[in-house]
């Protein structure tokens, strides 16, 4: 990202990865003193038990997805800010720190459809936001995509299938399927931030530019953020 990641980014890595890691390495190590044991009952615990398991493909598929660690979760981790309602947070089947679901959306000015894990491939963080109707323009939509872009980070708006079309549509999505409002489920003024690995880092059911920075700067450096958002919101 532009001007450079946070000093303490690394520090996350060894926060969310290490106990992953470690379970990997349990599961892995049970794993093969079964399937590799040859006296009882370790022995036949695998031939009539584990093996006819292994063999039912609803099973397989959740053993592999395990090992592919499609169900890890960050929550609680530095990076993992959900600033929701407990009522939300009911609701909703994603919390921050998730993977994030994908979401099939559509260009509004292209027409073209648009995925949330294919921009992701860009390698940088995808911001999608809401509706921010009585903003004066300098703590605007235009404003905070414009400092989003300085920090090399994807920003989008998403609306509604029957909204009202918008004047620039070169950044806005339309949830013309309700993939959106169904899986996370966010509207009005809020804020969805998707780091690169596919995670949900930051989640605002009302936008807060102040908060925003303060989380941005987990990301970037803090002159980059202090350069991108000169003049939008307190910081």
């Amino acid at each position: 990202m532009s001007g450079g990641a946070a000093d303490g980014l690394l520090d996350t890595y060894e926060e969310e990865r290490r106990p992953q890691a470690q379970a990997v390495l349990r599961q892995t190590d049970q794993i093969t003193r079964l399937f590799t044991a040859t006296r009882p009952p370790a022995s036949w615990i695998r031939e009539w038990l584990v093996l006819p398991i292994l063999r039912l493909p609803s099973l397989q598929k959740r053993f592999f997805g395990r090992f592919a660690q499609l169900h890890v979760s960050y929550r609680g981790t530095r990076l993992a800010v959900d600033e929701t309602s407990l009522v939300h947070r009911a609701v909703s089947g994603c919390r921050s720190g998730d993977r994030t679901p994908d979401v099939a959306l559509r260009h509004a000015e292209t027409g073209n459809d648009w995925t949330l894990l294919n921009a992701l491939r860009l390698g940088r963080p995808v911001v999608l936001l809401g509706t921010l109707p009585d903003s004066p323009p300098e703590i605007g939509h235009d404003a905070l995509l414009r400092a989003l872009d300085r920090l090399e980070i994807e920003s989008y708006r998403v609306v509604a299938a029957d909204s009202p079309p918008a004047s620039d549509r070169t950044r806005v999505l339309i949830d013309v399927h309700g993939d959106w409002r169904r899986l996370y489920p966010l509207h009005g003024d809020f804020l969805c931030l998707v780091r690169p690995d596919a995670h949900l880092g930051l989640i605002q059911q009302h936008l807060d530019i102040p908060r925003l920075r303060r989380y941005l700067r987990s990301l970037c450096s803090e002159a980059a953020v202090v350069a991108a958002f000169a003049g939008l919101g307190a910081s």
